[in-house]
């Protein structure tokens, strides 16, 4: 029953998103309704949330009912069996959001049983390295950067993130300087 209402619901979602994006057009041309309904696109992230919910619930039912106990490598286990679902609907936004809920889930079961102590020290922690990333990934290989990440890092950078001789990384095959090219810093000669 939870997969048949996975995939249900995750048809329904995302016929909502697309058809939100096409609202102005739909008053005036009411086929696209039948066009986007029959999009396969829409019904393979629907296929995707289906298999998942199934492989997830059917193997941490089995390993419940194998060792008559419910434990924490019970999901473990049914989420790397879980994984492969992502075919249907081959995502990286949806692969990430699922490791970051998995991280998040990790973190919470560690300061519920007392592994981490100090919840607002590793938080803190966890903020400097995701921005130290996405500081390396601005630098290296701008192109892959969304707008608003960009925007975002020039902001606490106090725009310095545009005032970097990225022109000298470009010898390492990363393309730094795509988007930057008629920059070149005033260097001082000494």
């Amino acid at each position: 029953k939870s997969s048949i209402r996975a995939l249900i619901i995750g048809y329904a979602v995302q016929l909502g998103l697309k058809l939100s994006t096409k609202l102005p057009r739909l008053f005036k041309d009411p086929s696209i309704l039948t066009s986007t309904a029959t999009d396969t696109g829409i019904l393979k992230f629907g296929i995707f949330l289906s298999a998942f919910t199934c492989l997830f619930k059917g193997t941490n039912c089995c390993l419940r009912w194998t060792k008559n106990s419910s434990e924490a490598t019970n999901c473990f286990v049914a989420g790397l069996v879980a994984a492969p679902a992502l075919v249907f609907y081959p995502s990286p936004t949806v692969a990430l959001y699922v490791l970051w809920k998995c991280l998040e889930a990790l973190f919470n079961e560690g300061v519920r049983s007392g592994v981490i102590k100090n919840k607002d020290l590793f938080i803190v922690i966890l903020y400097g390295l995701a921005t130290s990333q996405l500081f390396y990934s601005a630098l290296m290989d701008p192109r892959y950067m969304k707008k608003s990440y960009m925007a975002f890092l020039d902001r606490i950078s106090h725009h310095k993130l545009h005032m970097i001789n990225r022109s000298v990384l470009d010898v390492f095959g990363t393309e730094a300087s795509s988007g930057y090219e008629d920059y070149f810093p005033d260097l001082h000669p000494k």
